[in-house]
């Protein structure tokens, strides 16, 4: 027997969870780090230059201008974004983004250069242009940095990557204040511009560091069509995500006006460089921690939408203190601006560069510079004519204040009426590239009928069909022509025939009898039905009773003794021998006959040839049955479900049966002795009857039903029922019950797979062929019971589509995976959630298991020997699992497992006993007398 080696993971475990944790901390895997790693230090030493530009522009012109003179530059600032947001998007269109960030970062570090070289005694205008260039560089190089990041990342990616990236912006800005205040205290504010002008230029090394094969997974392809505003305006996530951000820019404009308001009057001119300086540190790093501690966390504990309410609920509350002082006092404003300077850049520039990742590259790159340029600069300029206009009618910083809360609130509003259509972007990208398979009949209008007209006059066979079959649906038979019984075809014809003779169509009686004088004797048969069903006439029927062809004599003889003549007795004598005795055609003719004629005293004749096994023969008598509801037919019908030929013709029978028949296929399910070919068929059957009284009887068993398969076949008929009609009443709670064991049964899966393949890893002898076998099986349950709980998911919350959530997830491409990520996120609450999530994210499976049995509450033993993990298998309820893990412990001679392998077999014998069987043989050990 093989020697079973466990490996040790003590001191390998320690190191790996050191890591992990900080991983866990910083919300980083390693497939992130390169990209967080540049995006980190690009954002940096943009934000550090920014940061002192910052500094230097407001002591420069707060200290020579007064404050009310801001208003101007924000209006300076918008007109000149737009300007810079059109080129902007020229650019973008034809340069590579890596290229063009570079650039943009190379022509700001010259210029703010020449700012530099150029400041002697500073004018107003001068003033203004530093002011309004300050503004520009971060619009424009922030949103290319922001556009280059969501050509690499997907959504799910951008939730951790994202927030280490704008904590390297607080990082570089809180250095940049400091830097600014080291500055501005040795030498004052002028020689910050020099300072910017050289971190801008390190910032344009690293953008060239990014991989070109990471920049998107596809081309983007430019396509002509409205123009942005147009289009715009048209799209409802687009224009709800323009109002968010003309919102927060209007109020946060607000914010900072009347916070340098505040403050330009508490502090004498030539210590505003100082207190600016040391307050933008203070204000970076807070939002340094924020980002590092709760950012990162909130937004995927919470969802981006969730999180974008934290910064205008603080600023809600930071209006309440102020407004609590009766009066626009420092701290109260200070406590404000620490608000907006703590979250703004840290999560509420996270979550806002989230909901851009939805788009499509071609439509982000084409709107995001064009919202920004027109919401924030937009904004800013709305903001600057109110707080001019404001000013000028003697409005002081405490009114303001006061519109700040009126802002916040609408700002809030504008934040939940996004969710939903956020949301539909991922729905609408799931459902690109399916078909909708649930297409119901509508009524047929006059253009339809007209279409369906024409097309009796095909050529092709199959179209007609298709065309009589509609018009059947719809009861319409009445518009067919009866000179389509003329057709050269003899499938339309026959069928003709049929629909007629069903729709009391007297019309046809005339060519209908000279159709009886055709050579076709299927022709001749299916034309004396008609009659027959029509306007039945006995001197007809005994002439053609004389008829050669045994199928003619056949319809003759079944509508003579429908009409009860004086020899009935000997009529049905031999009606007897043809079912007995007679050969397939006639049998087969006699069942169609009986279905023509809907005659309810026939029912017994239709036990008697349900008990042959001939397909045609089969196959007419369920159409009869269906034709002639009879209970005492129903045990043959439920049996008849196990033959696929004939399987919708007898569900269509059953079904017919009403009520009666719902409560015999419950008693059917419930009956584990039945055999599972019969009883695999009955879900789908009793999702048929109605709606409600289906689904109770469904989800009644669904919690009861041991076989795994029956299992899948109820939530498959449970599923199409939620679909069709999502009003239905249902027990949530024992469906969440349900769905929470479906996810444990996966974890476990998961947990025997994890260990079984480290198993083999650490002892190459395990990696036999049932070895891997075992692997393969168990990954393939796992899969299946991911499957269940997703279909079970889509009944809880039928209002989202679970099966293209399902089949987003099993992608490849890693777009698709994340957006699925993001709408489970959404729909999903709780442990329930957090569940799922762990269960189906792209993230190594050992990380996988621990995740979801820390949010189960599950802690399987991880120490177990290889030989205990295969007699637990062994005694699995899964009988693929227990065949393979058989073989397996056969192919590794564990004789001291025999004894669970005779426990394991099944005692009414199949698959799971012979391959058990063949498992004692091997080892060697007799199999002993079968367990009873």
């Amino acid at each position: 027997m093989v020697g079973y080696l466990e490996p040790n993971h003590g001191g390998d475990r320690r190191v790996a969870r050191g890591v992990g944790d900080l991983r866990r901390f910083l919300g980083i895997r390693p497939e992130d780090r390169r990209d967080a790693a540049i995006g980190f230090g690009v954002l940096a030493f943009v934000m550090a230059a920014h940061a002192t530009l910052e500094t230097a522009r407001d002591a420069l012109f707060l200290s020579r201008l007064p404050a009310e003179q801001l208003p101007f530059a924000y209006l300076a600032i918008a007109a000149l974004a737009f300007v810079a947001a059109a080129v902007n998007q020229r650019l973008l269109a034809r340069f590579d983004k890596r290229k063009l960030l570079s650039l943009s970062l190379c022509v700001a570090s010259t210029v703010t250069a020449g700012l530099w070289a150029m400041l002697a005694e500073p004018s107003p205008a001068y003033l203004y242009a530093i002011y309004v260039w300050t503004g520009l560089v971060a619009t424009v190089v922030v949103v290319q940095l922001w556009l280059l990041l969501g050509d690499i990342v997907t959504v799910s990616e951008g939730k951790r990557v994202f927030g280490v990236v704008a904590a390297g912006g607080l990082i570089g800005a809180s250095l940049g204040s400091l830097l600014a205040e080291r500055t501005v205290a040795a030498v004052g504010p002028r020689h910050l511009l020099a300072a910017a002008a050289i971190l801008m230029l390190l910032a344009a090394a690293m953008p060239a560091l990014w991989r070109g094969a990471a920049l998107g997974p596809e081309p983007v392809v430019r396509r002509a069509g409205p123009d942005g505003m147009r289009l715009l305006r048209s799209q409802p996530y687009l224009r709800r995500l323009l109002v968010l951000v003309v919102l927060s820019t209007i109020t946060l404009t607000g914010v900072d006006f009347v916070f340098k308001t505040v403050v330009s009057r508490s502090f004498p001119g030539e210590e505003l460089g100082e207190v600016f300086a040391r307050f933008y540190l203070l204000l970076n790093l807070l939002g340094l921690v924020l980002q590092l501690v709760l950012s990162g966390w909130l937004v995927r504990a919470l969802g981006v939408n969730r999180a974008l309410l934290a910064l205008p609920v603080l600023l809600l509350a930071g209006v309440a203190g102020v407004l609590g002082t009766a009066g626009a006092a420092l701290v109260p404003v200070l406590a404000l601006k620490t608000a907006d300077g703590s979250l703004r850049h840290s999560l509420h520039r996270t979550a806002m560069e989230v909901l851009y990742l939805p788009l499509p590259v071609e439509a982000r790159d084409r709107f995001k510079a064009l919202i920004d340029g027109v919401g924030q600069r937009g904004g800013q300029a709305l903001a600057s004519l109110a707080i001019l206009a404001a000013v000028g009618a003697g409005a002081g910083p405490y009114t303001l204040v006061i519109a700040i809360g009126v802002l916040a609130g609408a700002w809030m509003a504008a934040v939940a009426g996004i969710e939903r259509h956020y949301l539909d972007l991922f729905r609408g990208s799931l459902r690109d590239g399916t078909i909708e398979t649930r297409v119901g009949l509508s009524e047929l209008d006059l253009h339809s009928l007209e279409a369906l007209l024409a097309a009796l006059n095909s050529d092709d066979d199959a179209e007609v069909l298709a065309a009589l079959d509609i018009f059947a649906e719809h009861d319409r038979m009445h518009l067919v022509p009866v000179l389509l019984l003329y057709h050269p075809s003899r499938e339309v014809v026959l069928r003709v025939l049929e629909l007629f003779a069903g729709s009391g169509r007297r019309d046809l009686m005339t060519v209908a009898r000279r159709l009886l004088g055709s050579e076709d004797e299927e022709i001749r048969a299916a034309a004396l039905r008609a009659v027959t069903a029509i306007q039945p006439d006995e001197a007809l029927l005994r002439k053609l009773l004389q008829d050669e062809s045994p199928v003619v004599h056949a319809a003759a003889l079944v509508g003579l003794i429908a009409r009860r003549p004086d020899d009935v007795d000997e009529l049905e004598e031999r009606l007897r021998d043809h079912v007995d005795n007679g050969g397939a055609a006639i049998r087969a003719a006699v069942a169609s006959a009986i279905r023509q004629l809907r005659d309810p005293r026939f029912a017994e004749h239709l036990q008697a040839l349900a008990c042959g096994t001939e397909r045609e023969v089969q196959r007419e008598v369920v159409r009869a049955m269906a034709a002639i509801p009879s209970e005492r037919l129903l045990p043959i019908l439920v049996q008849l479900l196990a033959i696929g030929s004939v399987r919708s013709d007898a569900r269509a029978a059953i079904v017919a049966l009403g009520p009666v028949a719902l409560a015999y296929l419950d008693q059917v399910l419930g009956d584990t002795s039945v055999p599972r070919k019969v009883r695999r068929h009955l879900p789908r059957t009793i999702s048929r009857f109605e709606p409600q009284r289906a689904a109770d009887v469904l989800a009644r068993h669904l919690e009861r039903e041991p076989d795994g398969m029956i299992r899948f076949k109820i939530l498959r008929g449970l599923g199409r029922l939620r679909a069709d009609h999502p009003r239905l009443k249902l027990d949530r709670e024992a469906l969440g019950r349900i769905t929470r064991q479906t996810i444990g049964r996966a974890v476990q899966v998961l947990a025997w797979r994890v260990a079984t393949e480290e198993a083999h890893a650490a002892d190459p002898r395990l990696e036999t062929q049932g070895g891997e076998l075992l692997v393969a099986i168990l990954r393939e349950k796992e899969g299946n019971a991911l499957e269940r709980a997703f279909r079970l998911l889509g009944i809880l919350f039928p209002a989202e589509d679970f099966e293209q959530l399902y089949h987003g997830l099993s992608r490849r491409g890693r777009r698709a995976h994340a957006g699925s990520l993001e709408l489970l996120a959404h729909v999903l609450e709780g442990d329930l959630r957090d569940a799922v999530v762990a269960m189906v994210d792209a993230v190594p499976d050992r990380e996988r298991l621990a995740r979801a049995r820390t949010v189960l509450g599950s802690r399987p033993r991880d120490d177990s020997s290889y030989p205990e993990r295969l007699r637990a298998m062994l005694d699995d309820s899964s009988e693929a699992i227990q065949s393979v893990a058989a073989y397996h412990v056969a192919e590794l001679g564990m004789t001291d497992l025999a004894e669970e392998l005779r426990t394991a077999r099944s005692p009414s014998g199949g698959f799971l006993a012979d391959v058990i069987e063949r498992a004692l043989a091997m080892l060697g050990t007799p199999g002993g007398p079968r367990a009873v």
